[in-house]
């Protein structure tokens, strides 16, 4: 299977318009395009260190 190069970014779903946009690495907000609502972005050392400490 194939998988696309997204070069740092992570393809997430707009919740209010639904729109399909890119999650930038590092930022912690950003701004839906289609419908200017500001959107929180994900902290993958946050998820990750959780894991861990769940072992």
């Amino acid at each position: 299977m194939a998988s696309a190069n997204t070069g740092g970014f992570r393809l997430v779903r707009c919740p209010k318009c639904l729109n399909i946009l890119p999650e930038p690495a590092n930022v912690s907000v950003y701004q839906c395009g289609g419908c200017n609502t500001t959107l929180r972005g994900t902290n993958s050392m946050l998820h990750s260190t959780s894991e861990v400490s769940s072992l």
